[in-house]
């Protein structure tokens, strides 16, 4: 496939870990031994719903205990679920409800309740909210932008080192882009303690967006690096390169998903690339992460770990993940339990 063009970011050194959260739908969590994947999705009905795969028996990898939470606040439009360093992990979820942005939590004990929701915004959300923990302060703040009216992209953050943490908006940035339709959002290990990194979907546009780590704060000019998108990106900084690269998988207009990335090791231009198309159907939400499966596990030097996705195609969500190694295949499609 070839290169798409597209500006440079200035290279700072590493920072002691690569990242490679996302900000989409599906973890891999600290349950288990391996670490089960949880899914939370918006419910047909109302609400959402959650359910897990157990992947500490590799012949027999299946979804389950399925359970809705948070009926109450009626129809979801989207959600993003990250497990935070609270006590032994907790799962935290926003989601959008008409144009408002809810939190949930739990802790990772087995069938432990939902608490929320609790409102982070009240008013003006025109897409999808995306969460991540971050790196800033001693505890790591959790970061979330979101799409606001009448333009542009709202970041949002949450102190917790305070004894009762409170959301504060810190900016509008990207207002220059107009009405933005999603969003994804990582920390990457370009700085110290590390930049803040958005995709923006614009129409059928996407673009990058970053956030250095100086005191200043200051959002860059976005960069168009792909046409032809629609839905929801998933967003990761893998662990393939010596930077490690940053992977985006973002669902077609014309159907289907597409993986794109960028070689992080070439600083003179950051080239993206298309990579692949894979899937099928109209996909509206795409949510993407590494894992610790690998096709290279038997060798010497085991590989850097899958890629897993998780796609919302129908009200249904579909599975497609792909090997470690060459030839980098693509496999699916199977389905979660909801």
């Amino acid at each position: 496939m070839p290169d798409i063009p597209t500006s440079a970011e200035a290279v700072e050194p590493l920072a002691l870990l690569k990242t490679a959260q996302n900000s989409g739908f599906l973890v891999q969590s600290t349950l288990g031994t391996k670490g089960d994947f949880v899914l939370v999705v918006p419910d047909a009905t109302a609400g959402l719903s959650e359910c897990t795969r157990s992947n500490d028996d590799l012949t027999n990898l299946v979804w389950g205990g399925q359970r809705t939470f948070g009926a109450d606040i009626g129809l979801v439009d989207s959600v993003s679920l990250i497990e935070s360093n609270y006590s032994t992990g907790s799962f935290e979820v926003v989601a959008r409800v008409g144009n408002q942005v809810v939190h949930f939590w739990r802790d990772s004990s087995a069938n432990s309740p939902w608490n929320g929701p609790t409102t982070v915004v009240d008013k003006g959300v025109v897409g999808n909210p995306s969460l991540i923990q971050g790196n800033f302060d001693k505890q790591g703040n959790f970061e979330l932008v979101v799409p606001v009216e009448p333009c542009g992209i709202a970041h949002y953050w949450r102190s917790n080192d305070d004894s009762t943490p409170s959301w504060q908006i810190s900016t509008v940035f990207a207002e220059q882009l107009g009405k933005v339709d999603a969003v994804a959002l990582i920390q990457s290990n370009f700085g110290q303690p590390g930049h803040l990194e958005v995709i923006a979907r614009v129409g059928a546009d996407l673009y990058h967006i970053w956030r250095d780590s100086s005191p200043l704060r200051i959002w860059r000019e976005p960069v168009k690096f792909f046409s032809g998108a629609t839905g929801i990106p998933g967003f990761i900084q893998g662990d393939f390169g010596n930077q490690g690269n940053f992977e985006v998988v973002t669902p077609l207009a014309a159907g289907g998903m597409a993986h794109l990335q960028r070689d992080d090791d070439l600083p003179a231009t950051f080239p993206w690339t298309e990579v692949t198309t894979f899937g099928s159907g109209q996909v509206t939400a795409a949510s993407l992460l590494q894992s610790n499966f690998t096709t290279t596990a038997t060798d010497p030097t085991p590989g850097p770990g899958n890629f897993e996705v998780a796609a919302r195609v129908a009200g249904r969500t579909a599975l497609y993940w792909r090997t470690d190694r060459v030839p980098f295949t693509w496999f699916g499609v199977t389905y979660a339990c909801s």
